[in-house]
């Protein structure tokens, strides 16, 4: 039997199909079949005919794939299997769904479960991954964004601020190489890449002083009393009028009683942020903005780290500033935060461990130490 794939008609051997088929039919060699087209046309060679004869026979009729009748009645059983594993864990491998079919009596290929996953709708995508946060702090967090949003709160009355680490490195997403050349892929990394401290701040009206300290330092709350004493309550006093909230995280050296003296003492007041709350700060846009310049740049000492860190907080206008904090992209996030937390409520308590909501408990061990050293790269008073 013959398959006609791709077989061009302005081929010699189109004007003799009909002899060489039929003579094929017949159980004829292909030495026969030539020596009879010969006749005919002496420019078709034996080779001619082998080759199309090896590319368009086929000894069988082709099948498409079908379900093994073993299988039919247990089809139902294994995608509510499939089902079962991806919500559980969306990690889950063809081959694991093997083995736990098989577990169930059902003996199943890897193939025919990618297939039967790809009918189901599943498709493979890239993971994405976001702080871990304890139950009691959701509430918190729900109970925050539902105040802020009854309120009508703009946040113009804020000093968005957080400290972050830079550090050297030459991390790329991509890079274009040759095929085959693969050393332009290599980069070099430091086991312990030097890196520098952070602290800064942004509002309607601008940014605040920046205050940068070495990497080996540990930020106490006494080098943050310092911080804030230095680069935001001149910042306040300025462009405030010495009227602004500071929105800071729950890190030890923010909370300690050192530090909530010395805020009494200037009469500087601290927004209520609930914990675990990094994705509600916008101040982290500047940091991640910040790093992505500073990556491309392909830094190798802390002198250029800092100086590029410097050029790139100056480049913050108060215009920029107002685009990172606009109320509208912060009520979006406290929108879709309290959406998202109302749709996990209704959820059975199995429901929000396949999703991932589990416990995760974690202890600060220590206390801020005293540190003899003092910041670096802080402004003057």
């Amino acid at each position: 039997m013959f398959q006609m794939r791709s077989y061009n008609p302005s081929h010699k051997i189109y004007n003799h199909l009909r002899i060489i088929i039929g003579l094929r039919n017949q159980g004829s060699p292909v030495s026969t079949i030539a020596r009879e087209v010969k006749k005919i046309d002496s420019s078709v060679s034996y080779h001619m005919i082998w080759r199309f004869l090896k590319k368009f026979e086929s000894s069988s009729v082709p099948t498409r794939s079908y379900v093994p009748r073993s299988l039919s009645h247990s089809i139902p059983e294994i995608r509510n299997e499939i089902d079962h594993c991806y919500n559980h864990n969306s990690s889950t491998t063809s081959n694991d769904v093997v083995n736990r079919l098989k577990r169930k009596g059902i003996t199943i290929s890897s193939a025919h479960v990618r297939r039967l996953r790809k009918q189901m709708g599943y498709e493979k995508t890239t993971a994405k991954y976001c702080n871990m946060i304890k139950e009691n702090n959701k509430q918190t967090r729900l109970e925050f964004c539902r105040r802020n949003l009854e309120d009508f709160a703009t946040f113009r009355d804020c000093v968005f601020t957080d400290e972050s680490t830079v550090q050297i490195d030459c991390s790329t997403k991509f890079c274009y190489v040759r095929k085959g050349n693969h050393n332009p892929r290599l980069r070099s990394r430091a086991k312990h890449p030097a890196k520098l401290h952070i602290w800064g701040g942004i509002s309607y009206r601008g940014r605040t002083h920046l205050a940068i300290i070495p990497g080996h330092i540990r930020i106490n709350s006494r080098i943050y009393c310092k911080i804030i004493e230095r680069c935001l309550l001149p910042f306040i006093r300025k462009t405030h009028n010495g009227f602004a909230r500071i929105v800071q995280d729950n890190a030890p050296a923010h909370s300690s009683r050192f530090t909530q003296d010395n805020f009494r003492e200037w009469g500087l007041n601290a927004v209520g942020w609930p914990p675990e709350s990094p994705d509600l700060n916008p101040i982290e846009l500047v940091w991640g903005r910040m790093k992505t310049a500073i990556r491309s740049r392909r830094i190798r000492n802390l002198s250029d780290l800092k100086t590029a860190i410097i050029e790139n907080w100056n480049t913050l206008s108060p215009e920029l500033c107002t685009r990172y904090e606009q109320v509208n992209t912060i009520h979006n996030d406290l929108k879709q935060f309290n959406t998202l937390f109302r749709e996990l409520q209704k959820q059975t308590n199995e429901t929000l461990e396949q999703k991932g909501a589990r416990h995760f408990h974690f202890v600060i061990q220590g206390s801020p130490t005293k540190l003899k050293s003092t910041p670096t790269a802080l402004p003057p008073r």
